[in-house]
């Protein structure tokens, strides 16, 4: 067989190993118990908030099929995933007014809905993901105009 057959023949080895992986994951019986959507309400069109400033926005989960879920929480994590407060409890059918996270330093912040494990199906209804961005972007100044400047702006106002 040659070098080339045999990593031909390998590589379809690990593709039926993961398609066959994969199978076995959608028939799992830890499949999810419930379904929840989770409504959004803030006060930016696009989850965009000023830096430095706190913030609050409100969630409201909502029950889409099977029973309420006990451990169903919220937790604020960074770019990275990694936890910046502890996780706290939803209740479905109730609104939940929650704050920004401890800092508003320029950055992603996401809210990530727990449990992560696959037993609770999150926003099955609108294809959101379980974890919500929202941005804290800096905040520009007015741009001075310098005419000796080796780059351009095109379609500027020089009013």
């Amino acid at each position: 067989m040659t070098g080339s057959r045999a990593r031909k023949l390998a590589l379809a080895g690990i593709l039926l190993a993961a398609t066959a992986g994969l199978a076995l994951a959608q028939v799992s019986p830890d499949a999810a118990s419930s379904s929840v959507e989770i409504e959004i309400t803030d006060a930016t069109e696009y989850h965009v908030f000023a830096p430095g400033q706190a913030f609050e926005i409100a969630i409201t989960p909502r029950l889409v099929e099977g029973e309420e879920p006990a451990d169903l929480a919220y937790q604020w994590v960074d770019y990275r995933g990694s936890a910046l407060t502890p996780p706290a409890p939803l209740t479905a059918g109730t609104r939940h007014t929650i704050p920004s996270p401890p800092t508003t330093d320029v950055g992603y912040y996401g809210l990530k809905l727990l449990p992560d494990d696959g037993s609770v199906t999150v926003n099955p209804e609108s294809g959101s993901r379980p974890e919500i961005g929202f941005a804290v972007l800096p905040t520009i100044d007015d741009r001075r105009v310098d005419y000796d400047s080796r780059f351009g702006m095109v379609h500027y106002s020089y009013r």
